[in-house]
């Protein structure tokens, strides 16, 4: 595969299955107005964080990528490339959480720092 094969790629067959994948699951799994309630439901039942939450979702589809590359098992209920964007998927969940975070710890110095002044 050449440079434009990859960007082609990329472009027109990841992107596109990443945003179908990606709507679709927030369909079933996200509240209108909060897209992390699901890992916010399992982090509160389990006692933990939503990243850890996500981070659990996504060592699941590690483990049958790493099924795949090392053992060779393709008999899976989901096949490989599905693994691969469900994977990619939970890293931009764990990106949006950690930026959400920043975003709200941000905003609760600044409100906090308003208050002192």
């Amino acid at each position: 595969m050449n440079h434009s094969e990859m960007t082609n790629y990329i472009d027109k067959v990841l992107i596109p299955k990443l945003k179908e994948t990606r709507d679709q699951a927030q369909e079933e799994y996200a509240e209108p107005d909060n897209v992390f309630a699901n890992f916010e439901n399992v982090a509160r039942f389990v006692g933990d964080t939503r990243e850890k939450a996500i981070m659990t979702y996504m060592i699941k589809h590690i483990q049958g990528l790493g099924s795949y590359t090392c053992k060779g098992v393709v008999a899976q209920r989901e096949g490989v490339e599905g693994r691969i964007v469900d994977a990619i998927i939970y890293l931009m969940l764990l990106s949006a959480s950690i930026y959400d975070n920043k975003n709200k710890k941000k905003e609760y110095y600044k409100d906090e720092h308003k208050e002192n002044d």
